[in-house]
């Protein structure tokens, strides 16, 4: 929910193309986690989500400071998950 409100201050086109955008988004995310799941070339799909989780939020944070300070951390949940993507892509 939060990221259509968000979608909406960054004056995005329409209410459709704006959820198909946030769904698309999550769907990539999803996939990236599933091919992980399944094996495929492990360092690449690490070094995408990696770069999924630093680049999301930075822009959203740039483009939304409050987002960094919201109390239940809608941003800062992503830090625990961005170490441990890394140390996984340093093991392999």
């Amino acid at each position: 929910e939060w990221e259509l409100e968000l979608a909406t201050t960054l004056h995005l086109p329409g209410e459709p193309w704006l959820l198909i955008g946030v769904l698309g988004v999550a769907q990539l995310l999803s996939g990236i986690g599933a091919l992980l799941l399944r094996g495929s070339p492990l360092r690449w799909l690490l070094l995408a989500q990696l770069l999924a989780l630093l680049v999301l939020p930075t822009a959203v944070g740039v483009v939304e400071p409050e987002w960094l300070l919201h109390p239940f951390g809608p941003l800062l949940k992503n830090v625990p998950l961005v170490v441990g993507s890394w140390l996984l892509y340093r093991r392999c």
